[in-house]
């Protein structure tokens, strides 16, 4: 997975991605006992111009290792928002 973010040399692909949308469906593909750890917030349409692949391969690599590594029972948080007009954050909250 980590193989495919490092090809350097291939011209990347960017298109209008709507990250909330990449977020949701990658939560969606967690199993049910995994989605119910999982608690989400997210500013509606947040439009960026990125790499589609790339940032859902991310997403995967976060919210897996935010499963994997909370020792929590309480919900993982996972927030997105807008920081300017040219970012955003990806924020996961861990109760303890």
């Amino acid at each position: 997975m980590l193989l495919s973010l490092s090809k350097i040399n291939e011209e990347i692909q960017l298109s209008a991605v709507n990250l909330n949308e990449i977020i949701k469906a990658r939560i969606s593909k967690f199993p049910d006992a995994e989605k119910e750890k999982l608690s989400s917030k997210m500013v509606r349409n947040l439009l960026f111009k990125i790499t589609k692949t790339a940032i859902d391969e991310i997403a995967m690599i976060l919210i897996d290792n935010a499963l994997k590594y909370n020792i929590s029972k309480e919900p993982i948080e996972v927030k997105i928002f807008r920081q300017k007009s040219t970012s955003c954050s990806i924020y996961f909250k861990f109760f303890e």
